[in-house]
């Protein structure tokens, strides 16, 4: 018989024993487990944020999956939406449907409107879409710095990756320090991220990026219509600009490729890159941003931790619970658990000015 508990703090210590034996040698929590407790320990509270199958008896953790509840950046917040994590069950367990009991006990507590996951591996694939999730492979749109001579991270960059893109006047205004932004783009931020799908709120944004203890996060509005969080990537070899969350309308770069090439120049980055399902495709390339996969013999990296110049597709799953939300869904890397560090950080990344 298996019990299922939602973990508590000290649990902590048996969920990294079993990541490191079931899941993952070397993982990054294992290493670092004060960033594990940064990322999946609620506020003001003596939870974690995983749910565990652990044997009647020996109380050996069977299974767990890991999640981030919206609420886990904003405590306020009285939505149950999260993204899911880790979901793993032992190779050896012989209770069948044991994960599946996992995720209806956090279903069934969090009462979701919102689930989304990014990074399935093809095994699970099945699984969402019995829970009638919707899935598929997440876009990556590119816009190269065109004034770009030789890429020393992505290869294969030819002139199809640096199409004519059309300029409407789209501005950007950047905030490079979260924790300083004024009173007025406050208010901006919040009326923007409201409207959005799934909802959050700048105390999200703040918790989330603001006070991320290891990478630094800058945000760009886009002239009261959306706007976009992301983080430079410096390495030896050059460096790049990754859009990691969006919020507000998804057409709202639609033209903004000036915007784009002035952001590449301040930041003196080879290209800007977005893996995303929900934003509007034919804005992005009207904006000079294109599809990865479409132009041929394109590289662009996925990790710089330790880099390696190689593609990576990620496969996503979202669900809508409350039938009554008609607007699509944005879901990008941030906002799931693919954008966390993969190697032990001292310290925090100092902000770009």
């Amino acid at each position: 018989m298996v019990e299922i508990v939602f973990a508590k703090k000290s649990d902590g210590e048996d969920i990294l024993s079993f990541l490191d034996v079931h899941w993952q040698t070397g993982h990054v929590f294992t290493k670092d487990p004060g960033f594990f407790f940064w990322q999946h320990g609620l506020p003001g509270t003596d939870d974690l944020s995983f749910v565990l199958g652990r044997e009647e008896g020996s109380g050996l953790i069977l299974g767990i999956l890991g999640y981030v509840p919206v609420a886990r950046y904003d405590p306020d917040c009285t939505s149950g939406d999260f993204t899911l994590a880790t979901w793993k069950v032992r190779d050896d367990c012989n209770v069948n449907g044991l994960g599946l009991f996992l995720f209806k006990a956090l279903t069934k507590r969090m009462k979701p409107h919102f689930v989304g996951v990014a990074g399935l591996s093809e095994m699970v694939v099945p699984i969402y879409r019995a829970l009638r999730f919707e899935t598929g492979q997440m876009s990556q749109h590119v816009f190269f710095n065109r004034k770009l001579k030789d890429s020393t991270l992505a290869s294969g960059v030819s002139s199809t990756a640096m199409p004519v893109f059309f300029d409407v006047g789209t501005q950007f205004r950047s905030a490079n320090n979260l924790s300083a932004i004024s009173a007025g783009v406050a208010v901006e931020i919040e009326s923007i991220v409201d409207l959005s799908h799934p909802k959050r709120s700048l105390t999200y944004i703040l918790g989330r990026y603001g006070d991320h203890p290891v990478y630094h996060y800058a945000l760009s509005l886009i002239e009261g219509r959306a706007c976009f969080i992301w983080r430079k990537i410096s390495t030896e070899r050059g460096n790049c600009l990754r859009v990691v969350d969006y919020f507000g309308d998804a057409t709202a770069l639609a033209g903004a490729g000036t915007a784009l090439q002035s952001l590449l120049e301040s930041e003196e980055a080879e290209y800007i890159d977005i893996v995303h399902t929900g934003l509007d495709t034919d804005a992005l390339a009207s904006a000079g941003l294109v599809e990865r996969r479409d132009v041929e013999g394109l590289v662009v990296p996925h990790y710089f931790e330790p880099f390696e110049q190689r593609n990576v597709d990620l496969d996503y799953a979202i669900r809508v619970f409350d039938k009554n939300e008609k607007t699509r869904p944005i879901l990008l890397r941030g906002f799931t658990d693919q954008d966390r560090p993969n190697q032990v950080h001292a310290l925090k990344a100092e902000p770009h000015v």
